[in-house]
C-alpha cells in the first residue's frame, strides 16, 4: 500500500503543484493574496505525502484487532499536530505557515511511533521483507478506489460551494469554510463507528457467521443515532461559542453560527447516513456508495445554488444542505439492502458447501 501511494501521491502532489496558480485564478484570489495562496497549496500537497505513514500504521493495528493501539495514534496525532499549530501560528508569529511545518513533524514522528506500536504488536520488524503483491491492486480497487472517490466527491463539493458562495463576499466564504471545518470534526465519529462496524462486519463474513450480519449493522446504526442525537444538540446550542472560538473574525463567526443554526440538528441524522456509507465501501459496496455520494453532492450544489440565485441569498444553501441531510436517510435503506442480501448470498454459499 505504501508503494501504490508513493506513486499516486506523488503524481496528485505534481498535478496539485504545477495547477496552483489556476486553483488560485478559478476562485478568484486577490493579488496580494495570490503568492501566499499558491506557496500554501504547494507545500500542503508535499506534507500531505508524509501524512500516509501514520494513517496505513494505524490502518494495519486496527485491521489486526489492535483498535485501541490504531486509535491511541490517530488520536495523539492529531491532538498534537493542533497543539503545534497554535504554538508555531500564535506563539511564534509563524502564522499559516505554521500549518505545514506542524503537518510535516507529526507525521514522520506519528511513523515513527506507528512502527513502534506495529512492532510490539508483533505487526513489523527492522529489515522486514516488502515484496510487491498482486492483490494489493485488487483491494485497491475494490475499498481504494470507492474510498478515494467518495473522498475525491467531498474535496469537488466542498470547493463547488466555495465558487458558488463566492459572489457573497469574504465573509461569507470564510465563515462557510470555518462551518466545514467544525463539521468535519463533528462528522469523524461515523466514519470511525463506520470503519468498526465494517471490521466487525468481514470478520463474521470470515467466520462464516452471516446470520449476524443484520445485528451488527443495525447496531452500528442504533449506536451512532444515540451518538450523533447528543453531537447534534450540542453543536446546535453551542453554534456562537463554537463559532467564536473557531475565528477571530467577527462577520465570519456569524456566518459560520448561522450555518449551524440551520443545518446542526440534522447531523442526528447525517451521523448515522455516514456510517452506512463507510460500512459500504468496506463491505464490497463501493459502487453503491459512490452513487449514493454523487447524488447527494451533485443535487446539493445544482439545487443549492439554483435557490441562492433564486433568492439571492447565501442562506438558500445552507437550507439546501439541511433538506438532503434528511432525505439522506435513504441511504440507511439501501445500506440494509445491501446487508441482506450479503446474508441471503452468505448462507446460501454455506448451504452449497456443505
Amino acid at each position: 500500500m505504501t508503494k501504490v501511494w508513493v506513486v499516486l501521491g506523488a503524481s496528485l502532489t505534481v498535478v496539485l503543484s504545477l495547477g496552483a496558480p489556476g486553483f488560485a485564478h478559478l476562485f478568484d484570489v486577490s493579488d496580494t493574496a495570490r503568492a501566499e495562496f499558491v506557496w500554501f497549496l504547494r507545500w500542503m500537497s508535499v506534507v500531505s505525502l508524509l501524512g500516509s505513514g501514520p494513517a496505513l500504521c494505524a490502518s494495519a493495528l486496527r485491521g489486526f484487532g489492535f483498535a485501541r493501539q490504531g486509535l491511541m495514534l490517530t488520536l495523539v496525532s492529531s491532538f498534537t499536530e493542533v497543539a503545534l499549530v497554535a504554538w508555531l501560528g500564535l506563539g511564534t508569529g509563524l502564522g499559516i505557515n505554521s500549518l505545514p511545518v506542524a503537518a510535516a513533524v507529526c507525521a514522520l514522528a506519528g511513523t515513527s511511533a506507528g512502527l513502534w506500536l506495529m512492532r510490539r504488536a508483533g505487526l513489523w520488524r527492522p529489515g522486514q521483507r516488502a515484496p510487491w503483491r498482486r492483490e494489493v491492486l485488487g483491494h485497491v480497487r475494490s475499498v481504494g478506489v470507492p474510498v478515494g472517490a467518495t473522498l475525491g466527491l467531498i474535496s469537488f463539493y466542498s470547493l463547488a460551494l466555495l465558487w458558488v458562495l463566492g459572489p457573497y463576499g469574504e465573509a461569507t466564504v470564510a465563515g462557510f469554510s470555518t462551518a466545514s471545518s467544525v463539521q468535519s470534526l463533528i462528522l469523524m465519529p461515523g466514519i470511525v463507528l463506520g470503519s468498526a462496524t465494517a471490521i466487525i462486519f468481514n470478520q463474521l463474513r470470515g467466520a462464516g457467521a452471516y446470520a449476524s450480519l443484520g445485528v451488527t449493522y443495525r447496531g452500528g446504526i442504533v449506536l451512532s443515532f444515540a451518538v450523533f442525537a447528543a453531537i447534534a444538540v450540542v453543536t446546535f446550542f453551542a453554534r456562537d461559542a463554537i463559532a467564536q472560538v473557531m475565528t477571530g473574525d467577527t462577520d465570519a463567526a456569524a456566518v459560520a453560527s448561522e450555518y449551524l443554526g440551520v443545518v446542526a440538528l440534522t447531523y442526528a441524522v447525517q451521523g448515522p447516513v455516514l456510517v452506512a456509507l463507510t460500512l459500504l465501501e468496506h463491505i464490497g459496496g463501493g459502487r453503491l456508495a459512490v452513487l449514493l455520494n454523487a447524488v447527494y453532492f451533485g443535487g446539493n450544489v445544482v439545487v443549492g445554488g439554483w435557490v441562492c440565485a433564486a433568492s439571492d441569498s447565501p442562506h438558500g444553501m445552507y437550507w439546501t444542505v439541511a433538506v438532503f441531510n434528511l432525505v439522506g436517510a435513504n441511504v440507511l435503506v439501501a445500506a440494509a439492502a445491501f446487508v441482506n442480501k450479503q446474508v441471503r448470498q452468505g448462507t446460501l454459499a454455506e448451504a452449497a458447501s456443505l
